[in-house]
């Protein structure tokens, strides 16, 4: 029986190892399903697998459209032109004078700006064209804020010019920070060069300083607003009178006030023939004009006015001038000066004293150097009056007087004295050719 029963477990050995091997083998097929399972859906036979798929990203697509979007509304905005009866109402209201603009158009080429074409301001002021900077948050307000304006062709009359540095904006819906104007024509009696002004105004819309400026003439200022009118300061490398058109001041400078009907130099200076000038001055516009003041010489070349009569010497002198008429350009005409002068180390061009003193005939070609020239004055409406005039020449002295018409015709006398020698004389001719006779 023990035989049988060893035989019996033998065969069930086999019998399990063979199940156990075909166990593994469905197991082995069951992952294998298991995992064509995860990665394929199962649908019709004929039929290829579909894939599963991340969500699509589409933040960066929406931003580039919205971008475009953004662009091409701007770009309508660039080529439409927008309303002028808002900004029309709003200048005028502000400004207090009628206000025309001849377009508006938005322009985002060079930043975010407006632009105005056409503008006219009351009945003189006139802007080719303009650019405003505007604060973006009040682009599209009822209150319009501008940080920069840049006028183009900016055209004022003199006659305009105490009021608007006077005046203030009238209007709260409307403010400006700075305004620019390159190339500003001033137009009016006095000939003034197109000028680059920079304006700056308060808070309150009130003008608090004017810059301006000339390339072409060295002309540098500013103009402050005042209570009663305004501050002025001036600087030029080179300065025609407009009443006198040939005599150009060289460094000339001033400071001072005005107002609407006059202006008050307290002081001044300038360099002419080599020499220095200042002083005060006081200038009154309207049907007339009327200039006035006081004037210092300092060592001005004199052989510059009348080689002939004085080839060398420099001048100290003071005096006073005025002149009145219309127009400006014509107040040269009506010109009066009087002063005192001192000539230094200088020489009489045309004539000897000592040889006249010595000649019978009182004729004496050659120069008089002398040391010391002193006298008074007047220059008025182009003649010339010289009285109590006094020369020193070492031994020699001399006394006298002399005039000088406008067409330049000389006379005059001379009390002249060398020691015992003394002599008197008549002084002719022209400025151009003086001549002496006893």
């Amino acid at each position: 029986g023990l035989d049988d029963v060893k035989a019996d477990e033998k065969k069930l050995g086999k019998d399990s190892a063979a199940d156990k091997r075909a166990k593994e083998r469905i197991n082995s097929e069951a992952r294998k399903a298991s995992t064509a399972a995860d990665s394929v859906i199962p649908g019709p036979v004929s039929q290829s697998p579909v894939k599963i798929r991340r969500p699509a990203k589409w933040g960066k697509p929406v931003a580039i459209a919205l971008f475009v979007i953004v662009l091409g509304g701007l770009g309508l905005l660039h080529v439409t032109p927008l309303s002028n009866t808002q900004y029309e109402n709003m200048a005028s209201a502000a400004i207090g004078q009628p206000v025309k603009i001849g377009s508006v158009h938005f322009s985002v080429i060079t930043g975010v700006e407006l632009k105005f074409e056409g503008i006219a301001i009351g009945e003189n002021v006139r802007i080719a064209s303009a650019r405003a900077v505007p604060q973006i948050g009040t682009l599209f307000s009822d209150r319009k804020v501008f940080t920069h304006v840049t006028a183009e062709g900016l055209v004022v009359p003199q006659s305009a010019l105490a009021t608007i540095l006077s005046g203030a904006l009238k209007s709260d819906t409307l403010a400006v920070d700075r305004i620019t104007a390159p190339k500003a024509k001033l137009t009016g009696p006095i000939a003034l060069p197109e000028l680059d002004l920079d304006i700056a105004l308060a808070p309150s819309g009130a003008l608090t300083a004017v810059d301006f400026k000339s390339a072409e003439t060295k002309l540098a200022g500013r103009v402050v607003p005042q209570a009663d009118g305004a501050g002025i300061e001036l600087s030029a490398g080179t300065l025609a009178l407009p009443f006198a058109p040939a005599i150009s001041l060289s460094d000339f400078s001033m400071k001072g006030t005005f107002t609407g009907q006059e202006m008050a130099l307290s002081a001044w200076s300038a360099k002419l023939y080599d020499g220095q000038l200042a002083g005060t001055a006081r200038i009154r516009w309207g049907s007339r004009w009327t200039v006035e003041g006081d004037m210092r010489v300092r060592q001005m070349n004199v052989s510059v006015l009348a080689p002939a009569l004085m080839s060398e010497g420099r001048a100290d002198a003071r005096g006073t001038f005025s002149m009145s008429g219309a127009p400006v350009d014509k107040l040269g005409a009506e010109a009066r000066l009087d002063g005192t002068f001192a000539v230094g180390k200088g020489v009489l061009g045309s004539f000897s004293l000592a040889r006249a003193l010595q000649s019978t005939g009182g004729q004496a070609a050659g120069r008089t150097e002398f040391s010391e020239l002193t006298g008074a004055g007047t220059y008025n409406k182009g003649a010339v009056q010289l009285r109590d005039m006094k020369l020193t020449a070492g031994l020699l002295t001399a006394n006298g007087a002399a005039d000088i018409d406008t067409g330049g015709r000389l006379s005059g006398r001379i009390n002249a004295e060398l020691g015992a020698q003394r002599g008197a004389f008549a002084l002719t001719g022209t400025s151009k050719e003086p001549q002496i006779r006893k």
